[in-house]
């Protein structure tokens, strides 16, 4: 599925940056849109 893979590359970007829980949490509101966007 699209969103699995979505948190496989979210789970390797936050391995690449240490910064990245502002990263995550940019991610969630986008997935959080995409969901209300396709249902």
């Amino acid at each position: 599925m699209l969103v699995s893979r979505l948190s496989l590359e979210v789970a390797l970007l936050l391995e690449k940056f240490p910064h990245g829980m502002c990263l995550l949490m940019i991610m969630k509101a986008y997935l959080r849109f995409l969901m209300t966007a396709i249902y």
